[in-house]
C-alpha cells in the first residue's frame, strides 16, 4: 500500500471521521495496514482496536456484541443490554465513550462482507454520532453504502486504494 505522506503520523490521520482502504482480492493491503496501524501507535496517545468483520456480523446481536468487545479498555466498560434493536444499542455503546479523552482508531476489516442494510445504517449512525477523538478506518473490496459523498464534501474522510 503506498501511502500518501499525509497519512503516514497519526496527527496526520486524526482530522479524519473515516478513513476508507479500499483493497483488491489477493492484495497484501492487510499487512500493509497492520503496518501503517503499528507506525500510529504511539504509546501513551491513541488506542487502536481492530474488528475482522465476517459473515455472521450480518446480525445485529453479534456486530454489537463484537463492537463492544472492540472498544473494550483496561477499564471496561458498562455492558451493552440485550439490545431491542441495533440503534438503541449502539446509542448505549456511543454514551459509554462519550467521554473518551484520548483519541482512539477503531478499525473494521472487510466490510465488503456486510450486507444487512441494518448493519449499514449502525455504521452510519456511529459516523454520525461517534465523539471527535474516535476515528474509523474501514477496509473493503467494494464501495460501502455509507455517507462517503457527505463525509468528502465535509473533508472529514480520506481514501486510499491498494
Amino acid at each position: 500500500m503506498d501511502t500518501p505522506e499525509k497519512l503516514q503520523k497519526v496527527e496526520q490521520v486524526l482530522p479524519y471521521r473515516l478513513i476508507l482502504i479500499m483493497t483488491c482480492p489477493g492484495s497484501c493491503g492487510i499487512d500493509q495496514l497492520g503496518k501503517l496501524l503499528n507506525e500510529w501507535n504511539i504509546p501513551g496517545t491513541i488506542r487502536i482496536a481492530r474488528l475482522r468483520l465476517q459473515a455472521a456480523h450480518n446480525s445485529p446481536d453479534q456486530f454489537i456484541s463484537d463492537l463492544q468487545t472492540a472498544f473494550l479498555t483496561p477499564g471496561g466498560l458498562p455492558a451493552v443490554s440485550p439490545p431491542t434493536n441495533l440503534e438503541e444499542s449502539l446509542i448505549v455503546l456511543l454514551n459509554s465513550v462519550i467521554d473518551y479523552t484520548q483519541d482512539y482508531i477503531l478499525v473494521l476489516e472487510n466490510y465488503h462482507v456486510i450486507h444487512a442494510t441494518e448493519i449499514h445504517s449502525a455504521v452510519s449512525l456511529l459516523l454520525d454520532y461517534m465523539p471527535p477523538c474516535i476515528h474509523l478506518v474501514i477496509t473493503s473490496r467494494e464501495p460501502p453504502p455509507l455517507p462517503i459523498p457527505r463525509l468528502r464534501v465535509r473533508l472529514q474522510m480520506v481514501e486510499l486504494r491498494v
